[in-house]
C-alpha cells in the first residue's frame, strides 16, 4: 500500500468564540486553543481526551486519541479494499 485516502471529517460551525494566543480559552464559547504554550494544561488534556501528557509543548504537538482511531480504521479499511 502506498498511502491511503482519509475521510475529512465534517467540521461543526463554532456556536461561541474561540481562544486566541493571548487568551486560549473563552470560558463564553467553552473552546481551547491548544497551541504553543499559552494554554491550561488540564483544559487542554480534558479537551483532547490525554490525561498523560503534562507538559504544554508535548500537548501541542498531540494527537487526541479519537482522532488516531479514526485515521487507523480508515487505514484498516482501506487494507481490506485492496
Amino acid at each position: 500500500m502506498h498511502g491511503f485516502k482519509v475521510k475529512q471529517i465534517e467540521h461543526r460551525k463554532h456556536t461561541g468564540r474561540t481562544g486566541t494566543h493571548r487568551y486560549p480559552y473563552n470560558p463564553k464559547g467553552g473552546y481551547i486553543t491548544v497551541t504553543g504554550h499559552a494554554f491550561n494544561v488540564e483544559k487542554a488534556q480534558k479537551a483532547m481526551g490525554i490525561n498523560w501528557m503534562k507538559k504544554s509543548e508535548n500537548l501541542a504537538e498531540a494527537i487526541p486519541p479519537v482522532y488516531s482511531e479514526y485515521i487507523g480504521k480508515q487505514f484498516l479499511q482501506g487494507v481490506a479494499d485492496e
